[in-house]
């Protein structure tokens, strides 16, 4: 299972990645604290000893050379998407294609708030309320 991180270069430097990796990687009872209420009965899909974090920054390299094509074959294997807040976040062509590209698949989608400190799951219809158009048949990813 694949949790593909979804999130604006811009407004995301490495540390704040890696942070990221660490907390899906191996801190479970953290995640459990800031998942909200409707979020936590999907815990599973965030964290397990299965599951394994797709940040394009940190592991592109594991999917071929080419950057565009690394982020399709990660997409294309998650089970779910965790969207990274921010000032940027659903204005990038790549974060609306991911998350238009998770929607559409039926993936679960869940929200890292800006603060960082709670996650929250994101039905389509909710999307607008983080900056993003969902668009039903969005393109293909590459």
């Amino acid at each position: 299972m694949t949790v593909f991180v979804s999130y604006a270069r811009c407004d995301n430097d490495m540390a704040v990645l890696q942070d990221i990796e660490d907390l899906l990687s191996r801190q479970p009872k953290r995640i459990l604290k800031m998942l909200t209420v409707r979020a936590r009965r999907h815990f599973d899909a965030l964290y397990s000893p299965l599951v394994d974090p797709y940040i394009d920054d940190l592991h592109h390299r594991r999917y071929g050379t080419d950057r565009h094509e690394a982020v399709a074959a990660a997409l294309l294997s998650a089970t779910s998407l965790l969207a990274v807040q921010s000032a940027m976040y659903g204005k990038t062509f790549w974060t609306a294609k991911e998350f238009n590209y998770a929607s559409n698949q039926g993936m679960k989608i869940f929200i890292l708030a800006f603060d960082k400190t709670t996650i929250d799951l994101c039905a389509p219809e909710e999307a607008s309320s983080f900056g993003i158009q969902v668009e039903p048949h969005a393109p293909e990813l590459v």
